[in-house]
């Protein structure tokens, strides 16, 4: 394995590690904070932590190399992703909200078809159908209708598109803590402009000690994530992306005694099943190989 392969997969397993503990512990505060107050009190922590990290990385004196539209497009893809996320997140339960977004692979593939004019076979055919079916069965549209919350997380998948489809063309030398900061920034005023419409409410100590440590495993996840994809080939790097469920699943049983029942298993290991035939079709040797991939 190159030094590079393996400094991917080492970053992204982190990455992901630190994305869902940051989701257990914002999930814990919705009990008592509204979303946008959630969105930008963290997000200034993370702001004030990574112009920290970029002060002493001389990342500061590089902000003008990221007036590029690849960074404007990832940034709008990682703020609408944010709040669809979120909202769905504080509203079903922890696994099945990590579930749909990570069918994130598949929806790249479908897409590189209709607009990219890539040539599918038969077996990434069937993973994308099997991907889809693994979200229905997690969504499960019945005699109730869909959970309009389940929407929502289906509605930051889209938006994941975006923001990863950019990340793949961010110029090579632009500081990954630099984008992380532009990300920080915008996220946290789309909080406080989704807060004007919210009572807000002063949070108590434990609050805001979870919105701490939050903000610290987010401002690494975001640092991880980015040098995941940037730095190894998609085909090695991608399917550590799903180390995440595991923390989904463990998170939601011990806290909230969230046991995945046998639809949304199922669902699970369809869309991760999916994903990774997707990965490696992608490895195939006749097949060009990129140098950056998905993000969380």
């Amino acid at each position: 394995m190159s030094r590079g392969n393996l400094r991917g997969i080492v970053a992204m397993c982190l990455g992901m590690a630190g994305f869902v503990t940051n989701d257990m512990l914002v999930k814990l505060v919705s009990d008592s904070l509204p979303t946008g107050q959630i969105i930008f009190i963290r997000g200034c922590m993370i702001t004030v932590l990574v112009v920290a990290i970029a002060a002493v990385t001389g990342a500061l004196g590089r902000l003008r190399e990221l007036i590029n539209p690849a960074v404007g497009w990832r940034t709008f893809g990682e703020v609408c992703s944010t709040l669809l996320y979120l909202t769905a997140l504080f509203h079903m339960p922890i696994a099945d909200a990590t579930a749909i977004v990570q069918a994130l692979p598949v929806v790249f593939t479908l897409v590189a078809v209709m607009f990219l004019g890539e040539r599918v076979g038969w077996r990434r055919w069937l993973a994308v159908i099997a991907g889809f079916a693994g979200i229905l069965l997690i969504v499960r549209p019945g005699e109730g209708g869909v959970d309009p919350y389940a929407l929502f997380a289906v509605g930051a998948l889209v938006f994941l598109v975006i923001r990863d489809a950019a990340t793949r063309h961010l110029p090579v030398g632009v500081p990954s803590i630099a984008v992380t900061l532009v990300t920080a920034v915008f996220v946290t005023l789309s909080g406080g402009m989704l807060g004007v419409a919210e009572t807000w409410v002063v949070p108590d100590q434990r609050n805001l000690l979870m919105l701490v440590v939050a903000a610290i495993v987010l401002t690494a996840g975001y640092y991880f994530i980015i040098e995941g994809v940037r730095h190894g080939e998609v085909a090695a790097v991608a399917p550590f992306r799903y180390t995440n469920l595991l923390w989904a699943v463990f998170y939601g049983v011990l806290i909230w005694g969230e046991i995945p029942d046998v639809f949304a298993v199922t669902g699970i290991v369809l869309i991760v099943g999916s994903g990774l035939v997707v990965v490696i079709r992608e490895r195939r040797p006749d097949r060009p190989v990129a140098r950056s991939g998905l993000g969380a």
